[in-house]
């Protein structure tokens, strides 16, 4: 019974991590995708600010030709007032250009992940060990990496090769030959019974197999 509760921690953990990682790259991306819409908008606001400054300047030159003095200094201020605005919105949209991307801790969406990160670790992977041994725990790691392997390829977009698949499909194979002679006690006590644990689990036997 102790095996299956720790088992299950460590698997659960290891999705709540790999959730966890996908919605931190998520974040990442949303965060890189506005800084170049700002740099966009920065880099055509400058060109449109530059280029309209004699259009408004013609136009409030043929104001004053054919106003009164009054309104002709109140068109002018106005003019002069929204040019300025003008410009400050493109000096804004050219600095948010320059600076990059904001800071990933201003993302919501990062700051779960972040989170979850960390719940998979404490509420899994060590309530794990507290019931199995590390040679068990350790492994289940690669479920975090093949949650993320999913989410991303659908969520994010990210294109997963078949010889990538290959790659984990052998992965997933070592990890449950692992997982076959790792010793499916508690953690030991001491030095004398770990190497007591290990020299009977016959994960000793599995290493020299695949070393040869």
């Amino acid at each position: 019974m102790s095996y299956l509760i720790g088992f299950s921690a460590a698997v659960l953990g290891n999705v709540v991590i790999g959730a966890g990682q996908c919605m931190q790259k998520y974040a990442l991306n949303k965060l890189q995708r506005e800084w170049e819409a700002q740099r966009a908008i920065g880099l055509e606001g400058g060109d449109m600010f530059t280029g309209g400054s004699t259009t408004t300047g013609s136009r409030a030159a043929a104001a004053m030709h054919s106003s009164a003095l009054d309104m002709r200094s109140r068109s002018g201020s106005t003019s002069l007032a929204a040019r300025g605005s003008r410009r400050q919105a493109g000096d804004a949209h050219k600095q948010m250009a320059e600076d990059g991307p904001r800071a990933r801790y201003t993302s919501k969406t990062w700051i779960v992940g972040l989170l979850l990160n960390y719940a998979g670790e404490i509420f899994g992977n060590s309530v794990a060990l507290s019931y199995l041994s590390a040679s068990v725990v350790a492994p289940l790691g690669i479920i975090s990496v093949l949650v993320n392997l999913v989410l991303a390829e659908r969520f994010i977009g990210e294109r997963i090769t078949p010889n990538q698949r290959y790659g984990f499909s052998v992965i997933m194979a070592g990890v449950g030959l692992i997982l076959l002679v790792a010793p499916r006690k508690p953690a030991a006590a001491d030095a004398l019974q770990f190497v007591e644990l290990v020299s009977t689990s016959g994960i000793l036997g599995l290493f020299g197999t695949l070393y040869v």
